[in-house]
């Protein structure tokens, strides 16, 4: 987008996953700068999922950026190639993609959950116990394998009857080789299988 108001116009009419902005946007009026057009945006219904870089040489706006916007990366001009490079790499670690579980009960009720929204799912034998952020669900003859690769691993295996999502660990115990999920309303303590540590390991080490 060349102008401010071009800018309006294609954020209301689609749908984007990230927006780039240059914090000075028109020098003859300051108002309409990268901040207000990010905060416009973000109150937009069509861009629920919108992430945003802010771009600039003024360093006093990195307050707004991470306090108003949320900014997920801040390039201060001038930048080089490096520079772009990490950018992207951190956009890359912070961007999950939407994936959903389809399940099935023995009475035959179908079932779709996100893969965002699973914290763990124990199996037992041949039933498994889907342990989401708001809810639990029970169903029977699930591979846990299966499900790792369904979710595209954004579910991991760290031991023979749990998988987890990374995304809800908030301490990984080396002691007594445990991790610890939580989140808004619960927390639980999900047991590491030896064979599964050093894959759990190296996981926790990008999420990090």
């Amino acid at each position: 987008a060349y102008t401010y108001d071009e800018a309006i116009n294609m954020l209301e009419s689609t749908s984007y996953d990230l927006l780039i902005i240059d914090y000075e946007l028109e020098k003859n009026n300051p108002t309409k700068n990268g901040i207000a057009l990010g905060n416009y945006a973000s109150n937009l219904s069509n861009q629920k999922n919108l992430k945003f870089v802010l771009e600039t040489s003024y360093c006093n706006t990195i307050e707004s950026a991470v306090n108003e916007l949320n900014c997920i990366y801040y390039l201060k001009k001038p930048f080089n190639t490096d520079n772009i490079t990490s950018m992207i790499q951190k956009i890359d670690s912070t961007v999950t993609p939407d994936i959903s579980l389809y399940f099935h009960t023995s009475n035959g009720i179908n079932s779709i959950i996100n893969c965002n929204n699973i914290v763990y799912i124990n199996s037992n034998r041949h039933n498994i116990h889907v342990v989401t952020n708001n809810n639990k669900f029970d169903f029977v003859n699930y591979s846990l394998d299966n499900i790792c690769n369904d979710s595209h691993n954004l579910l991991i295996r760290c031991h023979k009857s749990y998988v987890v999502n990374p995304y809800y660990v908030a301490h990984y115990d080396c002691i007594t080789k445990s991790l610890d999920l939580k989140t808004s309303a619960s927390s639980y303590c999900i047991p590491i299988g030896r064979k599964y540590i050093c894959d759990i390991e190296r996981t926790l080490l990008i999420h990090d």
